[in-house]
Parts: C-alpha cells; sequence; structure tokens
C-alpha cells in the first residue's frame, strides 16, 4: 500500500480524501494511543455521570412535584455538574490528543515503519506548547468579550437601539481570526516560535487561501457531525422505545450513555479533523514560502541555464 505523503501541496478535494485514507489505514495504529492519552479526562467523565446519575434518575418529568423547586434544583445541579466535567474532561483530553497526533505526524512522515509514535519527550512538550497556547487563546478570547461588551454598552448609550448593529461586524472579525489561527497549535508544534509570532506567521500562510480553509473546516466538521450521529441513533431509537412503553426511569441512564458515547466517538474521530488541519498546513506553506519539490526543480532548471548561457566564455 502506497504511504500517503503528509507534506506536500494539494487540491481541496484531495486534502479531505487524503486525511480520509490516512486516518482510515492507520486507524488500529493512531486509535490506542489517542484512548491512551485521553485516559483520564474518559475516567473523569465516567466518574461524573456515575456521580450525578443518583439525581439524574430522582428526576422523572410527569411524575408527582416533579416540577418543584427542590428537584429542578436537583437536576440543574446535576446537569451543570456533569455538563462541566464533560467540558473538562474533553478539554484535558484535547490537549493530549492534538499533542500525540502532531508527533505521530512527525514520525509518520520520517519514517518508513508507520508506527504510532512513542509518548517521550517531543511528545511531552507538544503537551506543554499546546497547553500554554490553549490557555493564551482562553485568555485572549476573554479580553476579545470583555473589551466588545464594554465598547458596545458605551456605543449603546449613544447610539441607542442601533448600537447592534456593530454585533455583526464584531461576528464577522471573530469568525475571520478564529479560522486564521486554527493552524496555531501546528504552527508552534512544527516552528518552535513563540505566541505572538505564530498568529502572524497564521496570517500569512493563509493569505489568499481563507475562504478555501473556511470550507476544509465546515466539510471536516460536516463530517464529524454525521459520524457522530450515526452513533447516537441507537440510543435514540431505545430513548423511543422506552417512552412509549413508559419506562421514563431508563431516560437518565440513556442520556448519560449517549453523552459518553458522543464525547468518546468525538475523540476518536479527532485525528480526521487534526490531519486536514495538517495537511492545510503544508499545503499553504508550500504555495507561501516556495518549498515544493516542483520550486526546487524549477531553481535548478535556472541555475542550470544560468551556468550553460556562459559556457562560451570558458
Amino acid at each position: 500500500m502506497e504511504k500517503i505523503i503528509i507534506k506536500k501541496k494539494r487540491e481541496f478535494g484531495e486534502i479531505i480524501e487524503d486525511a480520509i485514507k490516512l486516518y482510515l489505514r492507520n486507524f488500529k495504529r493512531i486509535v490506542p494511543g489517542v484512548l491512551k492519552v485521553g485516559l483520564i479526562p474518559y475516567i473523569l467523565v465516567v466518574g461524573a455521570s456515575l456521580l450525578f446519575l443518583p439525581a439524574l434518575q430522582n428526576f422523572i418529568p410527569g411524575s408527582k412535584g416533579a416540577f418543584a423547586t427542590p428537584q429542578i434544583l436537583q437536576l440543574a445541579a446535576a446537569t451543570s455538574g456533569l455538563m462541566i466535567a464533560v467540558m473538562i474532561a474533553v478539554f484535558i483530553s484535547q490537549i493530549f490528543i492534538y499533542s500525540y497526533v502532531f508527533k505521530w505526524a512527525e514520525d509518520y512522515s520520517n519514517t518508513d515503519d508507520l508506527q504510532a509514535a512513542t509518548l517521550g519527550e517531543d511528545y511531552q512538550s507538544n503537551v506543554k506548547i499546546v497547553l500554554g497556547t490553549t490557555l493564551k487563546l482562553i485568555a485572549l478570547g476573554i479580553a476579545f468579550f470583555i473589551a466588545t461588551l464594554l465598547i458596545t454598552m458605551l456605543l449603546g448609550l449613544l447610539l441607542g437601539t442601533f448600537a447592534g448593529i456593530l454585533y455583526l461586524p464584531i461576528f464577522g472579525f471573530a469568525m475571520y481570526y478564529s479560522i486564521i489561527i486554527s493552524f496555531i497549535f501546528y504552527v508552534r508544534v512544527n516552528e518552535k516560535i513563540s505566541f505572538s509570532s505564530a498568529i502572524t506567521r497564521c496570517q500569512d500562510i493563509i493569505k489568499g487561501h481563507w475562504w478555501q480553509t473556511f470550507f476544509l473546516i465546515i466539510v471536516t466538521a460536516l463530517i464529524g457531525m454525521v459520524v457522530n450521529y450515526a452513533f447516537s441513533i441507537p440510543f435514540g431509537i431505545i430513548s423511543g422505545a422506552g417512552s412509549l412503553l413508559g419506562l421514563t426511569s431508563l431516560q437518565p441512564i440513556l442520556l448519560v450513555a449517549q453523552t459518553l458515547l458522543s464525547n468518546i466517538t468525538t475523540l476518536i474521530i479527532m485525528p480526521f479533523s487534526i490531519f486536514v488541519i495538517i495537511m492545510q498546513y503544508y499545503n499553504l506553506t508550500e504555495y507561501q514560502d516556495g518549498t515544493t519539490l516542483d520550486k526546487m526543480v524549477d531553481n535548478f532548471d535556472n541555475i542550470e541555464d544560468d551556468f550553460f548561457e556562459n559556457e562560451g566564455d570558458f
């Protein structure tokens, strides 16, 4: 089976196709590593689910007093706790999975054995970079939100209801930069540059290819949603059958199980979306930096032509 070259220039469709092939052909090599590095977040999710399951089971819609204040608060606490635990688990897991897949992709590109990456010093370095980048992005997002809130409040006093129009350009600006910084994790891991330099670098490499990157991310997300939805169908059928049969006590258990499965599925298919980002990164750097083999050959041909043009001088 021919090895898929990650570091090359590709068209839109080729990126999606090759990312799918790379993921499926190496599924058995990648997924064990993904599950290994995501084990702690997985335990957090399961633990949170078991912890709040009794509170969920005590709330049965339609039963006497089900909508009384204590039970509403109990349900809210259980649901909120579960969602917070899930968010924390997924957040931690994504950091480790990104770090692992970056290491795997680099090893895959530089060797012919096609084995999964070892969790050594390079992997630990990736974790530090991805974690630091994530925290800085969160801080940047919070600062942007606060600044936006203050500006809209100030303009609201001056312009009244017309200040609401400002949300459209603000949303557009946020969307624009969210696509640009979609490469920031891999840029920092691969090029070993600072956070601010990585943002500038992302702006440089995406220049002229923003829409292509935008649609790549949209298509990748849609593929992930379809796969995730396909795995949740059985729970939907069981949940519907349980409601028809009056087995309302099963609903909380199914809710927890569906939440767990949904998150695990998301984490398992995450390498595919990371491959898309990595391939687009190399695709754009080939365009922007002129590092393709074709350009190297062209440069060599130009040197050769210049040499023979002057051969009569010798």
